[in-house]
């Protein structure tokens, strides 16, 4: 079975920022086990696209983004990594991190404060080689996407780390020859190490 096919049969379903309707304190919703009833709203109008794997973040500063994995409909079948920027009064749509549409998957995003965000995904090549790919939002967009991880293997489920002094740490899973294993890789200096 392909990927996509799987992942339609799993029923991926849409990623939706929501607002609360109603608030509850903490402890009253814990005390009572209560739900939390929300009201959706959609960032975009990505017509038979979905958006899902969201990643927030923020500076801190009144600035925050919001990444997700857009999977193009059919005939395309293929993904962007989406952005959207809060500027403290509304969310706008930004251009994508991924430049190309590719096959990608589980996107996610950090920021250090006062910084700007980082965000790191798997890429799945036609071969079937998945590799960590990372850019950083700079002055006039997204960084070209860099490849930390190495070709040997699987890689998937990034997780990332932007601290204040310009540090910032990705660790992954690989699965390689039957075993899984945990990788890291340090950003510092403009490097990936």
């Amino acid at each position: 079975m392909k990927r996509r096919a799987f992942l339609k049969n799993l029923g991926a379903a849409s990623a939706l920022i929501t607002i609360g309707s109603e608030t509850f304190s903490q402890s009253s919703i814990i005390q009572k086990n209560l739900p939390i009833v929300l009201t959706e709203f959609s960032l975009t109008e990505a017509g038979r696209d979905q958006d899902e794997s969201p990643s927030l973040v923020s500076n801190l500063k009144g600035d925050s983004w919001l990444f997700s994995l857009r999977r193009k409909a059919y005939p395309d079948e293929t993904e962007i990594i989406s952005c959207f920027h809060f500027n403290g009064d509304a969310w706008e749509e930004q251009p994508p991190v991924t430049a190309n549409s590719g096959f990608y998957e589980t996107p996610c995003a950090s920021c250090a404060e006062g910084g700007n965000p980082v965000v790191a995904w798997v890429e799945i090549r036609k071969d079937q080689q998945w590799n960590v790919y990372a850019s950083i939002y700079e002055s006039k967009g997204f960084s070209n996407p860099v490849k930390v991880s190495s070709d040997q293997g699987k890689s998937c489920n990034p997780k990332i780390l932007a601290v204040e002094d310009g540090t910032i740490w990705l660790a992954w899973e690989n699965y390689f020859k039957g075993k899984f294993s945990i990788y890291l890789s340090k950003y510092q200096n403009e490097l990936w190490g």
